[in-house]
This record gives C-alpha cells, structure tokens and sequence, in this order.
C-alpha cells in the first residue's frame, strides 16, 4: 500500500516538473510541436521547363531514412534514387517519396508541374513597312545602324503588330512589345503609335521567355501625303513599254521613295523604276506606294491593245453533204485581240459557198477551199478543205427501247434513207460499257442492271445519229435484312432496310405485314418501309419480293430506348470533374457518349481542350449491365486539356449508346439526360 502511494505522489512530481518547464520555455515546445512527423518534399519556388533538372529537398523527422522515389507520369517527369528530378515534356505529375525508420515507412508527395517553353517567335510582316538599313531609299536618313530590318511608320499612325510564338505547344503563347523610346515610339498592347520623329528599338518578345524576342530598327518619319503618277500616254501595244514618274510631296517627307505596283499583272507589268510593259489586251492600274509606311499611293491606268498574230479554224478538213450546212469557228489568237472581225471565202462557190459568219452551205459533189483572213491583217489566215458528198437524209431504229438480262444478248436493227446513200457504213457505241455493249454488226450483251443507250452514227459525213434505249434488267435472287432486330420508342417512326440480292435487283416492289398491329405498325412498298411503334412489346414484321415471291423477318422491339441511361451523380473535386452514370434499362450497353460544357466561377466560358473550346466530347467504353453504374476513372475525354483555373459549372448530356448487339442508339435531342453541377461559391447566374 506505500508503495503505491509513493508512486502516485511520485507521478504528480513529474507533472508539475513537466508544467514548470513548458511554462519557462513555451517557444521550444512551440517549435518542438511544429517539427514534421515522418517525411515531406520541399516545395519548389522556381517554375520548371522541359529540359530542367533539380535535387528535391525533403525534411521532416524521417528524412534521414532510407529513401525511395517515383514518378506517376515518366512522360512528363524522372526521379531517381537520389531525388534528382529530370523534366521531360509538358504536363503534370507527382513525385512520391517514402522512407524507411525503425521498421515504420513514411510517404511524401509534391504534385509538379513541367512547363514548354517558348522557342521562337515569327512576326506577320505583311501589314508592316519594313526595309533594310542599306536600302537606297534610307541612304542619309538613318541617324545610327543597328543592324536590324527598319520597320517605317509616320508620325501620328497606328499599327498593329501581330506575332506567333512557337513551338504550338508552348505553355504560354502570348508575346509583349516594348519600345526603347517611348516618347517616339508608344506601345499599348498589341498597337504601337508614331509619336514623334525619330528613332528607336522595337522589341517583340515571348512573356514566358523574354529571351526569345525579334527586335526593330524603328523609324518615324514625317508622312508623304500625295503622288501623282504621270505618263507620256495612257495606251501602248503588248509587247511595247510605257515609262512613268511619281512626284512625291510634301518637300519635308522624309522617305520620298515609292514601290511600283500593277494591279493586273496579266495585262501590264512594271518594274521597280516604273518601267511598264505591256502583257495583253485590258486596262491595268499602275499604282506607286510611298514605302514610308503612310500607305498613300498615286494611280495611273493603262490600255494595252492587242493585234492579230493568228488564226485557229474548229476543223481543216469538213465533209458535208448537199443539203446540209455546216459552220466553221474561227479563233483569232491571242485571245485578247482587240479586233477580232475576220473575212470568209470560197476558193470555188459552184462548190461550196461560205457566208459571213463561217457557215458553210455545199452546192454540188466536188472539193474546193474555204480561206480565212483577220480582217485588220489579211497575211494572217487559215484555210480548210471541204470535201462535198450525198448525205443520208435519215437515220433510226426499228425499236424505240430493247430489254435484256444481264448475261444475256439480243440482237437490234437500225435503217439509213433514202436508198441511194453513198456510204451506208454506221458507228455502234454504247452510252456506258458498263452496263451494255454492242458489236459492229448489233448484237447487245447486258452487263449489268441499268440503262444506257446504243448509238448508231452514220459515217458519210452528214452526222445523222439514232439511237435505241437498252434496259438491262437484274432478277431478284433473295432477300435479307440489313438489322434483324429494330428497337424504335413509342409514337417514333424508324425506317427498315431489306437487302436484295443481288443489291442491284431491278424489282425492289414489296409487300409488308406485322405481326402485332397494337405494338407497331409498317407502312411502304418497297425494301425500305417505315415501322411506327404504338405500346411496349416485341412483335415481328415480314416482307415478300413481288420478283420471285422472297421473304425476310425483323424483331421489332417497342420500348422506351431515349431513357436507357440516366446520369446520377456529377461534381468537382480537386478541380477535376466525377460522372456516375447508371444503365437503367434492359439492355447490355456496350459504350455511351456525351458532351460536356464548363464554366469558371464568374460564369464565363473556360478552355478545356487543346484547340481553346469550353465544350468537349467523351465516351464511356467499358460494358454496363442492366443497373450498373459507371467507375470512376474510366471515362475517355476527347481533346480535354485539365484547366488551370477553377471549374466552376459543368454541365453533362448524354448524346448516344450501342448496345453488345451492335444497335446504336442517337437520342433524340429533348430526350437527352442532362445534368450540371456547381461548386458552392460560384458567382454565374
């Protein structure tokens, strides 16, 4: 009993002791409380690149432990035993350590985050004046050189610079300007403005790496405000040349030089001293642009005029036949003669005479030359020999239109007037070979199902045609059909597919019944009838060919299809969105697919994916049993790119699924679940 009285009494010492010394040295204990149990990695200050490597720190009271490390995503980064990471491409991931002390294992994690950097950046030049500093142009102007492009612009003119920085892949693509003189130059954004007269550094560089940057030799010049443009004529001939001046004013404009440009090189060029020659027939505007970046220009427009060089005839050879005209088609080349009036004669009209217009109307059986001559330079012509015959006044068939089956041939029959035709030779020739061909002496093969025509064109020269329509027919062998089975909602109306075979059979007329009218009904008379639901069931429909009285069967299963999947969960966490999803119908669907849309906090579109949109498709792959719910993690986004900022409304729509059947199901668009979510202390309304 003492002895127990001892130890208690000897307990409320130790108590006080240990009061006393907590009192004395409260900041000790404090720090003592605050030192880390187990093991945690020091976060990094500095931003890391691709490329970068760093030793991570850890502290804590298992620091000095036997250590391991790993990366969750050795695409973007490596760790290795001793801690050094090695930044790898662009992306997120987290780096654990675990340490071993007295039997007892500690973990750590650092979620890091590896950056692309900017590698170059390329200026749009094409709205800028720019020069280099050794123009001719700039000769006495330039107060220093500093070997960069000259960018020109005037005094009081705005401009804006666009620019790209690359790779596409960057994590931060916006670039920023900076003038080295701002009371020449003044830069607010994108736009720089010409202050004053002057000179100065342009710099246009990447906000994620300065380094990468392009820089120009800026000069603000006093603007030129007029060019007028002269010429001794305003007309010359292609070929020929046409010289003109600028004068440029005010006298104080300080880059008085212009560029030559033709506004239709097709018709008139001009070169940089404002040389003109002349291309072809047309007018063409010749400007001169003061190159001081005022964008002031003066015009002058020219008329060049084309001659006659020669003369192209549609035929040099023509057999015509008495009573029957013909015409020719002269083209005077270039095509862009001014005059292009021509003259037609006959070499001999007791033979063929020719009129004004190229037509040519035969006399008598013989040969003579019809000549044509450019009517500006009768030495520029071209002649064709007609060649006289008696026609055939009439070409046909004895049949209008003749069937027959594919694999099989019929012979037609065709009959040339009057009876005394010179030449009774016809040309047979099928519209399509594919469908039907014919030998010389008429005999149709059928190819395949279709029509075409056979052509049998006279070969005298009067160019009387006829021709015969060929119906190629295919018989009905069987019939199939494409789904045999169908799932339609109630009241929807869906459309059937019965496969002939061949699929090309000529006959496609069939006749449709329904097993059970009070669930579905068809309507159609061909292969491709309409089936409407009417109350939930499983019936069957049957069609029969009229070609060869062939039948074939569908399931028809009426149900409610639009509502098979229902979303039952949606939220954030840790900024990353979490979907369930539950299969409440029947069938065994086999993937799903939806749409999402985000916002931020304030209610504004959010960028999640690769190309800056805030919506994105996805897709659930694996299998979902009737009443099953999805897994978490097992949802495919396509293009998604996790947002740095917060998410602060989604919203989810379910657009189609296929079932382990193979049936695909597009729901109906006010059918579709939808649900959305936001994080408490979202601000959009």
């Amino acid at each position: 009993m003492k002895g127990n009285i001892k130890s208690f009494g000897c307990r409320w010492i130790l108590l006080a002791v240990l009061l006393t010394l907590m009192t004395c040295f409260a900041c000790p204990v404090s720090a003592i409380a605050a030192t880390v149990q187990g093991i945690r990695i020091v976060k990094l200050e500095e931003k890391l690149f691709e490329g970068d490597t760093v030793e991570l720190e850890v502290t804590g009271s298992a620091a000095e432990g036997e250590k391991t490390w790993s990366s969750s995503n050795t695409k973007v980064a490596t760790v290795d035993e001793h801690g050094v990471l090695t930044c790898l491409n662009k992306g997120w991931t987290t780096v654990t350590v675990r340490s071993t002390v007295e039997k007892r294992t500690w973990r750590g994690q650092l979620e890091i985050q590896v950056l692309k950097n900017a590698e170059s950046i390329e200026v749009d030049e094409r709205d800028l004046s720019i020069l280099q500093e050794d123009a001719p142009s700039l000769e006495g102007i330039l107060q220093e050189r500093m070997d960069l492009p000259v960018l020109s612009l005037v005094r009081g003119q705005s401009l804006t610079v666009r620019a790209t920085v690359l790779p596409q892949g960057a994590s931060n693509r916006r670039y920023v300007l900076s003038s080295s003189d701002t009371t020449v130059l003044s830069v607010n954004g994108t736009t720089i403005r010409g202050a004053k007269k002057g000179e100065c550094v342009l710099t246009v560089s990447s906000q994620l790496n300065p380094e990468v940057s392009v820089a120009y030799h800026v000069l603000v010049a006093e603007r030129v405000r007029e060019i007028k443009v002269t010429g001794p004529s305003r007309q010359l001939m292609a070929g020929g040349s046409l010289q003109l001046s600028a004068a440029v004013s005010p006298d104080n404009a300080t880059i008085r030089d212009v560029v030559w440009k033709s506004q239709n090189e097709k018709v008139a060029t001009v070169d940089e001293k404002g040389l003109v020659t002349g291309i072809a027939r047309g007018q063409a505007i010749i400007r001169a642009t003061a190159i001081d970046g005022s964008r002031v220009y003066g015009s002058f427009t020219v008329t060049v005029v084309q001659g006659a060089m020669s003369i192209e005839l549609s035929q040099s050879y023509m057999n015509i036949a008495v009573g029957y005209n013909k015409s020719l088609r002269a083209t005077v080349l270039p095509g862009n003669t001014n005059d292009k009036s021509v003259v037609w004669t006959s070499s001999d009209e007791t033979v063929a005479k020719v009129n004004q217009w190229g037509s040519v109307t035969p006399v008598h059986a013989g040969t003579c030359q019809i000549t044509c001559q450019a009517k500006d330079n009768p030495m520029v012509m071209a002649t064709c020999e007609v060649v006289v015959t008696q026609p055939v006044r009439k070409n046909s068939f004895m049949d209008q239109s003749v069937s027959v089956n594919t694999g099989a041939s019929v012979r037609i029959y065709w009959q040339l007037e009057p009876s005394d035709v010179t030449n009774t030779d016809v040309r047979l020739s099928s519209t399509n070979e594919k469908i039907a061909t014919v030998t010389e002496d008429g005999v149709v093969a059928g190819v395949k199902k279709g029509e075409c025509y056979v052509v049998a064109k006279a070969e005298d020269g009067s160019g009387k045609t006829a021709r015969v329509k060929i119906k190629v027919l295919q018989p009905v062998q069987g019939v199939h059909m494409k789904n045999d089975t169908v799932y339609v909602d109630v009241d929807e109306t869906t459309t059937l597919q019965a496969i002939m075979e061949p699929e090309d059979a000529s006959n496609r007329t069939m006749t449709w019944e329904i097993g059970d009218s009070s669930i579905a009904t068809v309507r159609g008379k061909n292969n491709r009838p309409s089936v409407t639901g009417r109350r939930w069931g499983t019936t069957f429909v049957t069609g029969v060919t009229e070609d060869g009285g062939y039948s074939t069967q569908a399931t028809i299963k009426v149900g409610n299809y639009d509502s098979a999947l229902r979303i039952t969960d949606l939220y954030i966490r840790d900024n990353r969105i979490r979907i369930v999803v539950q299969n409440q119908s029947d069938m065994d669907i086999d993937h799903f697919r939806f749409t999402m849309e985000c916002w931020d906090v304030h209610g504004q579109p959010i960028a999640v994916t690769d190309d800056g949109s805030n919506l994105f498709q996805g897709a659930y792959y694996l299998p979902l049993s009737p009443q099953e719910s999805t897994r978490h993690g097992q949802f495919a986004f396509t293009h998604y790119v996790q947002p740095e900022e917060q998410i602060g409304y989604v919203e989810m729509t379910i657009t189609s699924y296929t079932t382990d059947t193979g049936f695909r199901r597009n729901i109906r668009e006010d059918k579709q679940p939808v649900m959305d979510y936001q994080i408490p202390g979202y601000l959009g309304e």
